[in-house]
């Protein structure tokens, strides 16, 4: 009897430990597959984040560089309208002197053209004043006679032919005069 019971008892055992090892076994299955879902849910979800945030920080750095794209295109342009606008400016200033510098050689030219001709003026008087002096002097020292004097002679006076005192004053009064034309 008592290996009966020791049977039936191990039998039981065996049946209770079969069963419970099943439990156990189908408990771990639903277990394992109930974390399995819910790393799948939560992976996923993961994933869907990871993208929706990939996405969000994508369309941040397109808006961003297009921020940045339409600020260095306005940057660009103000660069290139202060450039043109200087260069304006320097053209205008250029020009300005140009015309200052041409304006000052203009009456600098002026000045020195009426000084010349002052001058012109001066040395034909004083060549006019000179001749008729010599003139003068010859005459009355009585180098030549007035008919002479008026002919052209080439008579010497200090050095200097009559002729050569009248062809140097005619130059003088052609220089002069067209130098007065100018």
């Amino acid at each position: 009897k008592l290996n009966e019971d020791a049977l039936a008892l191990g039998t039981k055992l065996n049946d209770d430990a079969l069963a419970l090892g099943k439990k156990l076994n189908d408990d771990a299955l639903a277990l394992g597959k109930k974390l399995n879902e819910e790393a799948l849910a939560l992976g996923t979800k993961l994933n869907e984040e990871a993208l929706a945030l990939g996405m969000e920080l994508n369309e941040e750095a397109l808006a961003l560089g297009m921020k940045l794209n339409e600020e260095a295109l306005a940057l660009g342009m103000k660069l290139s309208e202060d450039a043109l606008a200087l260069g304006t400016k320097l053209n205008e200033e250029a020009l300005a002197l140009g015309k200052k510098l041409k304006e000052e050689a203009l009456a600098l030219g002026k000045k020195l053209k009426d000084e010349a001709l002052a001058l012109g003026m001066w040395l034909k008087d004083e060549a006019l004043t000179l001749g008729m002096k010599l003139n003068e002097e010859a005459l009355s020292l009585g180098m030549y006679s007035k008919d002479e004097a008026l002919a052209g002679l080439p008579i010497d006076v200090c050095g200097t032919s009559l002729s050569e005192l009248a062809i140097g004053s005619a130059a003088l009064e052609l220089w002069s005069s067209g130098f007065s034309k100018q």
